[in-house]
């Protein structure tokens, strides 16, 4: 991973930081991290109370099978994008 330690690259430095509406994605038992401790605390440290976590079972494939997961089922980030770009377009009219 470069020249930098896991330790300093860890995204849960940086969570309390995203204030927008986030949906997160994460392969349950992914073979390169410690999940689900791992995202559920990244997951619980960002600084929205806007969020959403979706949990890829069944595989420890993170490239896969958790990268393709919208591209088979859509309808997920869809309803997220469409409620969250209708509240913004909403609050700028």
């Amino acid at each position: 991973m470069g020249a930098f330690p896991a330790a300093d690259m860890t995204p849960q430095l940086f969570a309390s930081k995203i204030t927008t509406p986030n949906l997160t994605i994460q392969v349950r038992d992914d073979a390169w991290t410690k999940n689900p401790e791992d995202a559920q605390k990244t997951f619980d440290m960002l600084g929205t109370k806007d969020k959403e976590m979706i949990w890829v079972e069944g595989t420890t494939h993170r490239f896969r099978h958790g990268y393709n997961y919208f591209g088979r089922y859509p309808e997920k980030v869809l309803a997220f994008f469409e409620k969250h770009m209708n509240a913004a377009a909403s609050a700028t009219a």
